[in-house]
Parts: C-alpha cells; structure tokens; sequence
C-alpha cells in the first residue's frame, strides 16, 4: 500500500468503522461485475480483460452489500494511457450501476467528507 493510500485507508476505517463496514483494498474488477455476453467463450474473455483490472477501495456494509468504490489517483494517471484506462473502467462501472469516487492524492477527503459519500448514498436509496 503507498503511503496516499495508507492515509486514505485509516480514514476510511474512521469513517465506516468495522462493527459496521467492511473495506476492501484492490479488489479485482471481475469480482463486482460479470460480464453478460451470450456466447460463453466471449464472455470468458471478457471477464479475464476486466478482470486485471482493479478497484483501490470497494466498501460494502456487513451483508456485503455494495455501497460504493473509491479510486485514488495520483500523478501516473496524468498520462494519456491511464486516462484512457480510467474511462474504461469508470464506463464499465457506470454500466453496471455502481458508483465510483475519484479523488486525487493531492486533495484527498477527510473523515467527514467520506461520511457524507455514505449520507448521500443512504439519501438515494430511500428515494
């Protein structure tokens, strides 16, 4: 784990406390979504490609209910390739309905502010 992910990590484990949360730390892609695709071998195929792919941070509550991801970002992303990589992986997850969170490592969320991603969460899902 870097140090920006280290910070963010014991942030996270202030604001989603355990008794509560579980937080997951480079989670593989092909573990929240499964590709659909009508011919198996495609979709095999499919499932490898995002499947080396991966996610900083996935939270979920203790039923292991998906409540959103977070992706730190720091100056290897200002090249065109991981630009290009991250918009695969942000269409990919938009696709299957799940939020992900980008934040830089220079203007990383405090506790409170990562409190209100779960407030806000709890506000739509009541809507």
């Amino acid at each position: 784990m870097t140090k920006p992910e280290q910070i963010l990590f014991d942030r996270l484990k202030k604001a989603y406390p355990q008794e509560n949360y579980t937080i997951g730390y480079k989670v593989a892609l092909n573990r929240l979504v499964k590709p659909k695709h009508p011919n198996n071998k495609k979709r095999f195929e499919l499932s490898k490609k995002i499947g080396s792919k991966s996610i900083d941070f996935v939270i979920t509550d203790l039923s292991s209910k998906l409540l959103f991801l977070i992706e730190l970002d720091d100056n290897s992303h200002n090249n065109q390739n991981a630009q290009k990589r991250a918009l695969q992986k942000n269409k990919i997850l938009e696709n299957a309905g799940l939020k992900l969170y980008r934040f830089n490592v220079k203007s990383m969320p405090t506790v409170d502010e990562l409190k209100v991603l779960l407030q806000n969460k709890e506000k739509s899902i009541s809507a």
